[in-house]
């Protein structure tokens, strides 16, 4: 952890029961509590102190630390804002095949970017649930001797590989199922017309699920035309307005000489008439 951190462990008491040195496949329990920082923490665990491989298992809760305790250390590898936030941490360790075994989780709240258009602003939105809060799941491997790393950097280093999904698609970190999103970032409209068509209207409608289910996501809309798709569509468009107008043109033309023609014939006849009366 760079720079390195330290806290102060206070109301430090527990107990270790059960030491039998006489009897190496015999475990002792232990269980310790105090505060780190002011909060408060339970370690508990079993194992063979006397046994000369490492052996045993133990869990470390820690619940409401706050997250201003590693400002110096989170403002150096992410833009979140460290002046307020907290976590609760469970930590599940055990000694197998030599080696130490760690997995849990960790139960942010209250957490918000430095900035809104950083890229770890993305990653919290698509994370904290309607509580602002979320969790971070993890596990890992340590080998003895036990790796330098410490649970820290393995949460560091979880964290910015969410960001880099997140940056390759939102969907993929998002709440529910909406990796069917990751190819449709496009609402389609009928080709030259403001109409969607049945596709867009299916993409539209699972949008709309997305931002139920994620609230503290919010989507910029633009819009834009294909020039060969959109050009030629229109161009038909036209053409067949055009032919149509012509037509009923034509139509209107043709109903007036004929009436017209009807006209002259009635008159014509009218004159023929009254020529024969004369």
């Amino acid at each position: 952890m760079s720079p390195p951190w330290q806290g102060s462990i206070t109301d430090f008491n527990g107990a270790i029961t059960g030491l039998q040195p006489g009897k190496n496949t015999e475990n002792s329990q232990l269980k310790f509590q105090g505060k780190l920082d002011d909060s408060p923490f339970i370690i508990q665990g079993q194992s063979n102190f006397f046994s000369k491989q490492k052996n045993g298992s133990f869990t470390f809760t820690l619940t409401d630390f706050p997250l201003a305790a590693f400002y110096k250390q989170l403002g150096s590898q992410l833009e979140i804002d460290t002046s307020r936030g907290a976590f609760d941490l469970n930590l599940d360790s055990h000694w197998k095949a030599e080696q130490l075994n760690n997995s849990g989780s960790v139960i942010f709240s209250g957490v918000q970017a430095e900035y809104q258009s950083s890229e770890s602003a993305l990653t919290l939105s698509l994370l904290t649930d309607q509580d602002n809060s979320f969790n971070l799941d993890f596990s890992f491997i340590d080998k003895e001797p036990v790796s330098q790393l410490t649970l820290f950097d393995h949460l560091i280093t979880r964290f910015q590989k969410l960001i880099i999904k997140a940056s390759v698609s939102p969907f993929l970190l998002a709440s529910g199922d909406f990796t069917d999103l990751t190819d449709s970032e496009f609402i389609e409209f009928r080709p030259g017309e403001f109409i969607m068509s049945e596709k867009g209207r299916i993409t539209l409608a699972r949008y709309g699920s997305f931002l139920t289910t994620n609230p503290n996501i919010g989507l910029t809309l633009s819009g834009s035309y294909n020039h060969t798709i959109d050009s030629a569509a229109m161009k038909t468009q036209l053409e067949t307005t055009e032919s149509e107008r012509v037509a009923v043109d034509n139509q209107r033309r043709l109903k007036k000489w004929q009436g017209q023609k009807e006209l002259y014939r009635k008159t014509l006849e009218q004159k023929q008439k009254k020529m024969q009366i004369t």
